[in-house]
């Protein structure tokens, strides 16, 4: 056998036909596949393979679209991490990709006998899937609208930042405020809002010192008139943060109730990549389906 393998170069061909997988799973396990000698095994591997080429040959493909390896994620959620926004993102994305092989499937199934077996095998996160993409967008960033809190919190941050800027606005923009600026600009020390203030002027303008240049020439000083206001902004950030935390924690424990689902759903969708490239890898070689 050993030697039939190598005259086959069944290794060189195995890569060309990784080549051809449309996921990283499926790379992978095509680099791990041996060839198989039982003939009811051989006949229903060339079948499927017949399938995918029959596909092709008709301009249509797998949806393997969004399917990523989502493994480590899959751990995470089950042992109680959190995980971030760009994991909810991959999650949902390859939650997507398994539903869209579902409906596939379906509307495939006289084109694909021996695949269509893998329709009942698959199941639907269409409900996981639609709590994910409510909470994060896709940028993988969490939306105003992933909870009612969120967005009020959000809607408060804007409005003292606004608030902020306007009241510096007409401190830069007073005639009798110009000879202490070094720069009649709004920056940030931490996440308080400051200006930067002649040294010599410090006494004649009153606000909190945050940080000065290396020189020592320039201090950033936060005028009295804003503080309240980033007292605000302070504590809607924290509240924001929390209140994100609390939306990953709970996506998370939701996850972590399907992961062992989900990790089994992707197994099939890997097998089905392997199929697909094994049909991709028979059109460019123009193969032909042998008798045994």
């Amino acid at each position: 056998m050993q030697f039939a393998i190598k005259t086959l170069e069944f290794d060189k061909v195995k890569n060309m036909v990784a080549d051809k997988a449309a996921t990283h799973l499926g790379r992978e396990a095509i680099a791990g596949l041996r060839i198989a000698t039982d003939y009811a095994t051989v006949e229903h591997l060339l079948k499927q393979t017949g399938d995918a080429l029959n596909l092709l040959n008709l301009g249509k493909r797998l949806p393997f679209g969004g399917c990523l390896d989502i493994t480590q994620s899959l751990k995470k959620a089950e042992i109680g991490s959190v995980l971030d926004a760009e994991e909810l993102l991959h999650v949902a994305s390859t939650l997507a990709s398994i539903n869209a092989m579902v409906a596939f499937l379906q509307l495939e199934k006289d084109n694909i006998p021996t695949l269509y077996e893998y329709r009942d095998k698959l199941d639907l996160f269409l409900k996981l899937e639609k709590q994910i993409f409510a909470i994060v967008d896709e940028h993988g960033e969490i939306k105003d609208s992933a909870s009612p809190k969120l967005s009020g919190l959000r809607v408060s941050i804007i409005t003292a930042r606004n608030k902020v800027k306007q009241q510096l606005d007409e401190i830069l923009h007073n005639n009798n405020n110009q000879k202490y600026f070094q720069d009649a600009i709004v920056t940030m020390r931490g996440d308080r809002y400051v200006i930067p203030i002649k040294q010599e002027y410090r006494m004649n303008f009153p606000g909190v010192v945050h940080d000065q240049s290396s020189t020592g020439a320039t201090l950033f000083i936060e005028p009295l008139a804003v503080v309240n206001y980033n007292n605000d902004i302070k504590r809607y950030l924290a509240e924001e943060r929390e209140e994100i935390e609390r939306i990953l924690h709970q996506i998370t424990l939701n996850i972590g109730e399907e992961a062992s689902k989900i990790r089994k759903n992707l197994e099939i969708m890997t097998e089905l990549d392997v199929i697909w490239a094994r049909g991709n890898f028979a059109l460019a070689i123009h193969a032909v389906e042998p008798q045994l």
